[in-house]
Parts: C-alpha cells; structure tokens; sequence
C-alpha cells in the first residue's frame, strides 16, 4: 500500500510540474503579446471564468458551436478611446 501511494504522489507531483510549467508560460506569451494593464484583465477573467466553472473546454466548445459562452464573450478587455483612429495598411511592391 504504501508503495502504491508513493508511486501515485510521484505521478502527481510530475503532473503539477508539467502545469506549473505551462501556466508560466502562458504567463510569458500574455504578458509580452499585451500592454500590462490588459494583461492583468485577461488572467484576472480567466481565473474568474475557472471559479464560476467555464473552464477552457467550456469556452472551446461553445466557440465551435458558434454560441458565446457566457460573460467571456460580454466583457471588455481594453480601453476605450473613442477620439482616436486606427489605421491598417499593407505596402506591396517595390520602392
């Protein structure tokens, strides 16, 4: 028995690895892709979205049924400014 429970707390504390090494990653990708402040909004949800139990899974499959999924899709990440204008232009060719 005690081999058993030994051999299982190895296999655990390999799993808890292997997340924590994923969750510091993902950490790395957001917090370089966004502004700080838009960063700390969308861990923030996602942790929120983990508590109220629409997990990532959840999330995916209502995003390929073609359904919102819940507060994700309502809530507002960044900040508004509505005197401001963006343009997107693609230069072709030689100069």
């Amino acid at each position: 028995m005690i081999s058993v429970f030994l051999l299982f707390d190895r296999l655990v504390e390999r799993r808890q690895k292997i997340v924590l090494t994923k969750a510091r990653q993902s950490t790395a990708i957001v917090t370089s892709l966004f502004p700080q402040n838009v960063a700390e909004r969308l861990m923030n949800e996602d942790v929120a979205q983990e508590h109220r139990g629409l997990g990532t899974k959840t999330r995916l499959k209502g995003f390929m049924n073609g359904q919102a999924s819940g507060h994700h899709s309502d809530s507002i990440i960044a900040d508004l400014f509505p005197h401001c204008t963006v343009f997107f232009a693609d230069i072709a060719g030689e100069f």
